[in-house]
């Protein structure tokens, strides 16, 4: 095994362990939205996996980060975690899509509807931890909206 995704319960001490364990031969990803990403890059992870809606502006924090430019790549990351507190309020991946759709990636954003008992377990997993569990409803929208265009400048596409 050369790569491992982790991002599951403490995985910044993981990180600082597997490293030490492999002599930094295993590179670990990480995930989880990316909430921990300066810290991760503080203790050498390999890259983050994270939610693909605004994919570029952790890509930006990353490349500030790994440029010397600290302070630079806080603040991105910063921008990033308001979008990503934003959306984190919604259920599912609702809000997510409906970021890919005003960035102009879907010309809808309607998501899949649960159809299977597996289904629904594997959507309410994923969207543990990151909100009440809300439907995005117009005033959701409206919030989304004003939050992509506060941003619009940082997105790379």
């Amino acid at each position: 095994m050369r790569y491992l995704k982790d991002e599951a319960g403490d995985v910044l001490s993981r990180i600082v362990e597997l490293t030490r364990m492999t002599s930094g031969d295993l590179k670990i990803m990480t995930g989880s939205h990316g909430r921990t990403l300066l810290e991760e890059m503080r203790i050498g992870s390999s890259g983050c996996m994270p939610v693909a809606a605004f994919a570029d502006l952790y890509a930006a924090t990353w490349d500030l980060w790994h440029q010397g430019k600290h302070k630079e790549a806080m603040d991105m990351h910063g921008r990033t975690l308001l979008l990503l507190t934003e959306a984190g309020i919604y259920s599912g991946v609702e809000p997510f899509k409906y970021i890919l759709y005003l960035r102009g990636v879907f010309k809808d954003y309607a998501a899949r509807k649960v159809s299977t008992t597996g289904f629904a377990a594997a959507t309410k997993a994923a969207a543990a931890g990151s909100g009440p569990g809300r439907p995005l409803d117009e005033a959701g929208k409206r919030s989304l909206k004003e939050t992509v265009d506060y941003l619009r400048p940082y997105f790379r596409a």
